[in-house]
């Protein structure tokens, strides 16, 4: 173990190193390196702000965590426009209430409120154009927000734990997004992006325009208790409805073709689920923490499995067509299965990788190449894992018959962009 561990570590820090030579003129070019180093240290307000001085703006960086009440940042510091709330500014400052932002900042960043547990109130102004990861994670007094017109990105976990917040408002000059309901969409309604936490109503009908959830669009609604998928939608999102603490009954239509992983994880009140013989695909540990799953029916006899598994409970039981790769799942991982009767009502999936060409480095065969499958062949390699013979066909890439740390580097060439699916397989030096 602790030679793949090593192994492991080798082969990131190679990844890391290649990725720093591919990538390092780039930033260098790209990049205002004057605007990135303060000009000054970090100075204090009275009101217990800290800032950093750039060339030509002022970022806030930190809060006094005693501050309680209303906080009204400046918009103007030392003659310069503050444009920037840093990483982690206000986290913690759970005795604050209310807090305007100025008109000058563009950006909220990570984690920039996390932890305003007393948070009542937030006026965003309309110069901000995105709002950051965990942004406002764990402001569980925060009751609605409103999204002005400017944002163009809104990322993971931005209201994560937010177990107050019934409604995420938009304006209806916003080019980027909309609410219906308090809900919050793309703005021509195909991508569901949002479901604030706090929503009350425990079932909720998907509106038949969205073709997309989003990654983590339900993450944590533990009021929910049903769900409908539409005709509309094809692929349920990473990690979509994890966390759904309450959630019964998912009702998926047969228009869905895959299932991305952790997309019902932590759903600890599912009790069964239906995969439709659309569904050509279950990623890894879609069901993950799912633990009162009794059973799981996959009417698609050729759906492809995670080679890592889906994590249903050892205890359930799986159904499906005889000789299906449901039968092959269950009888991998020693769970009791139950033939359907009668016919599938299924077609041979056309997008799977080995039915066509081969999709070098898909050690899994998930049908992406991701540093997991890098992982996983390292682990072949020193004898802790196993891979099917197709996986072992995708990542063979030098084709000499074995998985060897110089397949695994192929493939870490591959993912920095330094090789191409066409330039596989690589010829075995002689």
């Amino acid at each position: 173990m602790k030679f793949c561990k090593i192994i492991s570590g080798v082969v990131c820090m190679v990844f890391a190193v290649s990725s720093a030579s591919v990538l390092g003129n780039v930033v260098a070019d790209a990049v205002n390196l004057e605007n990135l180093v303060p000009v000054n240290a970090t100075a204090t307000l009275e009101n217990g702000l800290k800032y950093e001085v750039y060339k030509d703006h002022v970022a806030i960086t930190d809060c006094d965590r005693s501050a309680e009440g209303e906080m009204m940042i400046p918009g103007m510091i030392e003659g310069l426009p503050v444009t920037s709330i840093k990483e982690y500014a206000f986290s913690g400052c759970s005795s604050l209430e209310s807090i305007t932002i100025p008109d000058n900042v563009t950006s909220i960043k990570e984690y920039a409120f996390s932890g305003c547990s007393s948070l009542e109130s937030i006026t965003i102004p309309d110069s901000i154009t995105e709002i950051r990861w965990n942004a406002f994670e764990d402001c569980s007094s925060l009751e609605s927000i409103t999204i002005p017109d400017n944002v163009t990105s809104i990322r993971t976990y931005a209201f994560s734990g937010c177990s107050s917040l019934t409604a995420i408002h938009v304006d209806p000059e916003n080019q980027n997004y909309m609410d219906i309901d308090g809900v919050l969409f793309s703005k021509d309604q195909e991508t569901l992006v949002a479901y604030p936490v706090g929503n009350p109503n425990q079932s909720y009908s998907i509106p038949d325009s969205v073709t997309f959830i989003n990654e983590f669009a339900f993450y944590s609604c533990s009021f929910l208790a049903s769900v409908t998928i539409p005709n509309s939608i094809t692929s349920i999102g990473v990690c979509a409805f994890e966390g759904c603490s309450s959630l019964e009954t998912v009702t998926i239509s047969d228009s869905v073709t895959s299932i991305k992983e952790y997309a019902f994880s932590g759903c600890s009140s599912l009790a069964s689920v239906t995969i439709p013989d659309s569904v050509t695909s279950i990623e890894r540990y879609v069901f993950g923490g799912c633990s009162s799953l009794e059973s799981i029916t996959i009417q698609n006899p050729n759906c492809e499995l995670s080679y890592f598994g889906i994590s249903i409970p050892n205890t359930a039981i799986v159904y499906g067509y005889p000789n299906s790769t449901a039968q092959a799942y269950a009888e991998r991982h020693n769970q009791k299965f139950v033939a359907l009767e009668g016919t599938p009502n299924t077609t041979e999936p056309t997008d799977s990788v080995n039915d066509s060409e081969t999709l070098w480095g898909d050690a899994d065969e998930n049908g992406n190449v991701e540093i997991l499958d890098v992982v996983l062949m390292n682990r072949v390699y020193v004898g802790v894992d196993k891979i099917s013979e197709s996986g072992k066909q995708n990542a063979d890439t030098d084709q000499d018959g074995k998985i060897t740390l110089s397949d695994s580097m192929n493939v870490l060439k591959l993912l920095v962009h330094l090789l191409e699916q066409k330039d596989f397989p690589i010829a075995v030096e002689s």
